[in-house]
């Protein structure tokens, strides 16, 4: 029992201790704010019920002033005003940097398959390094986890890349890999994976594969890339077994317009840059091409995602 009861007491003591700190810690903060006038009418029932029930004592025995109603409108319209200017900076910033990263398409040569075709080649040996590096941050990496989860069985992963994702796949998985880059072929031949059984350089829109040859068809950042979208997503069908997934990570176009036009101001030099178009509209893609989505979520303001579907019968 005196055990029991020192606990008790022990609990009790910390627990006033604990509200004495922090009333101290309010009241400490109230009083600077009212020095400053620019109290509420929130913290002055907070000072004024510290001071009743005595938690914080003012040694010094000064009374509180309580701002005047001119003061308050005028702190109001400080504050207002700042959020006005910090508006008006922050749009300025968002208009400079769309005309820092991308020019008038009117100004920007058409940009031909051969140019992607050439992006991707000249930018295979750096492509971790310069796109990949900065997923984790983003939370794409979860998003491709998150995705792949998904997989079983045969696997055919089109649009494969430098095998970003061979790591991230179940053990039980046996991974098909094709790239129609030969230069991202070959790094993907160079890394060592139990579950990779071939890797071909090949075109998603004609794949050489047997009908309903495999149980999950996987596309990451694929779409984007793609001559023929539609057509490539109809190969991804065709391939896939009746009862199989087709699981997709992609990015395009947002919900938010002001987005959309900076992703169209800057679409054909990032394509030409980097191989891919940026601002296309995922949702309408895979809504022609007839997969039945079972799961469908989006990250990033609507421009990443991720879909899990199944062939159309």
């Amino acid at each position: 029992r005196m055990l029991r009861y020192a606990h008790a007491s022990a609990a009790r003591w910390r627990k006033m201790a604990g509200e004495r700190i922090c009333a101290v810690r309010v009241g400490v903060r109230m009083r600077l704010t009212a020095d400053m006038g620019i109290v509420g009418g929130r913290e002055h029932s907070m000072w004024i019920f510290l001071r009743r029930f005595n938690v914080l004592r003012d040694t010094n025995k000064r009374s509180l002033t309580l701002p005047s109603p001119a003061a308050k409108k005028a702190s109001s319209a400080v504050w207002l005003m700042g959020g006005v200017v910090g508006v008006a900076g922050y749009a300025a910033g968002v208009y400079a940097t769309m005309n820092a990263c991308a020019k008038p398409s009117s100004t920007c040569s058409p940009v031909t398959e051969e140019d992607r075709k050439a992006a991707y080649e000249h930018g295979a040996s750096t492509y971790e390094k310069d796109v990949c590096s900065g997923e984790a941050w983003l939370g794409i990496d979860k998003a491709r986890k998150a995705l792949l989860h998904h997989a079983r069985g045969k696997v055919l992963e089109v649009a494969s890349g430098t095998g970003h994702n061979f790591d991230l796949y179940p053990s039980d998985c046996r991974i098909t890999a094709a790239d129609n880059c030969e230069a991202m072929a070959k790094i993907c031949q160079s890394k060592s994976s139990p579950n990779v059984e071939s890797i071909h350089v090949m075109d998603t829109a004609d794949l050489k594969f047997l009908d309903q040859s495999f149980d999950t068809v996987v596309d990451t950042f694929g779409i984007c890339s793609y001559e023929d979208p539609l057509a490539s997503l109809q190969e991804m069908q065709r391939v896939c077994k009746v009862d199989g997934k087709i699981l997709l990570l992609e990015h395009g176009r947002s919900w938010f317009t002001p987005l959309n036009w900076m992703l169209d101001r800057s679409a054909a030099n990032h394509a030409k840059k980097w191989g891919c178009w940026w601002n296309r509209d995922i949702r309408d893609i895979v809504s022609k091409s007839g997969l039945q989505v079972v799961e469908s979520k989006s990250y990033h303001l609507g421009t990443t995602h991720l879909v899990v579907a199944k062939r159309s019968i």
